[in-house]
């Protein structure tokens, strides 16, 4: 489109239509809804998940996920396993930071997944660290804590916000 009127575009144009109606192209779009179809669906179960599975299907769930990602020599599937990697993340902030402040049982499940699927989020750390110190857990509360900022965690004003982390972490 850019080169009509300045140049003969006949043979792009040809060329476009033979890529159009290739068979690998209709192999390749037919796959890529197949595949969006399979995301939304994983997306689904794994909501679920977050109330009928255990630990250990989530722990077995995210390794499966993360071999994927790294070692599939298929990019839609390498691709499609990260985004449920961060959909997962995603899930576990979410449900996470509104369960730590209800200081909800269903917490410490939630936060071990947060924790598994992102090991390095220095967020997933602080937030257990703060339901741990709600539930009169100091050790496990200071542990959490130092892992939050070993990952990068520098809001220190945050702090403030949860009087019972404050206490063990500023007296």
């Amino acid at each position: 489109m850019c080169f009509d009127g300045l140049t003969d575009v006949t043979s792009l144009k040809s060329k476009l239509k033979e890529i159009e109606n290739s068979d690998n192209l209709r192999k390749w779009r037919m796959r890529s809804q197949n595949m969006q179809y399979q995301e939304k669906e994983m997306q689904k179960m794994l909501r679920d998940a977050f109330s009928n599975q255990n630990l250990a299907w989530w722990q077995k769930e995210i390794t499966d996920l993360k071999t994927a990602a790294t070692n599939s020599n298929d990019k839609m599937m390498a691709a499609m396993s990260n985004r449920l990697l961060g959909f997962i993340g995603i899930a576990c902030y979410s449900f996470a930071k509104q369960l730590v402040n209800e200081n909800a049982q269903e917490s410490d499940k939630v936060l071990q997944i947060y924790q598994t699927v992102e090991p390095n989020n220095s967020e997933a750390w602080f937030l257990s660290a703060v339901y741990h110190a709600n539930n009169k857990q100091p050790e496990k509360a200071m542990t959490d804590f130092n892992k939050a900022v070993q990952n990068g965690f520098n809001q220190t004003s945050r702090i403030n916000e949860y009087p019972a982390l404050q206490q063990i972490v500023a007296p």
